[in-house]
């Protein structure tokens, strides 16, 4: 019933317009995280989510959020123009507001984060079994979970150090256009370590994978 729901509401894009397609992805999404992570049922949502991610050659977002580190970014390449992964929509009603954007540039060897990751093999990937980590967590083991999770060192001690907490499984999908053109990317992020179905989640994204593809080439 779940499965033939996520393939009806693709078949609304027989009415044309962006504000439908937005609604019509925000609706897949949830639904999609009602399926690839169980235990969301009986806890927050906030702690299993699926997030979309679009790619972007140039975004002035990691400067505006971190000005005193544009130095540094610069030194490492990470220019405006350098490729980044955007979050443009995200399961639930919670959680709208992230300002997370993963460098994504054209040496895909240096690409961050699951989306990067995800983003420069073109396939499916997860990250299994995260080690938790709180605020007081050593610089080892910060160490240990950033080289994990394809993730900054400096984006895990901003995350610790903010008291948010970072997800203990991750799931990647490149998404494309009905074209074939590589549009983004979708994460499924839990703070379980067994919280996301893999089978359930593949299975999933591939009813809803053609009237995607339609959608994005709208938006």
């Amino acid at each position: 019933v779940v499965y033939f729901s996520l393939l009806i509401v693709g078949k609304l894009l027989i009415r044309k317009g962006r504000t439908v397609c937005w609604k019509t992805l925000q609706a897949q999404l949830d639904t999609l995280q009602q399926i690839a992570c169980p235990e969301q049922a009986a806890d927050l949502t906030d702690n299993h989510r699926v997030t979309l991610f679009r790619w972007q050659r140039f975004s002035w977002r990691p400067l505006l959020t971190h000005p005193k580190r544009w130095p540094q970014l610069l030194k490492k390449g990470k220019h405006p123009w350098s490729g980044w992964l955007k979050p443009v929509l995200r399961s639930g009603h919670t959680s709208k507001n992230t300002k997370t954007i993963f460098w994504a540039p054209d040496d895909s060897r240096q690409a961050e984060g699951m989306a990067g990751y995800c983003w420069a093999t073109g396939r499916a990937e997860r990250f299994d079994a995260l080690p938790p980590l709180t605020k007081t967590s050593n610089n080892d083991n910060r160490q240990k979970y950033s080289e994990r999770a394809n993730m900054p060192i400096a984006m895990v001690d901003r995350y610790l150090d903010r008291g948010r907490p970072l997800p203990r499984s991750l799931l990647g999908m490149s998404v494309k256009t009905s074209r074939y053109k590589a549009w983004g990317v979708l994460v499924i992020d839990s703070q379980s370590p067994g919280g996301i179905d893999y089978a359930q989640a593949d299975n999933a994204f591939i009813v809803i994978a053609s009237p995607l593809s339609v959608m994005l080439e709208e938006l």
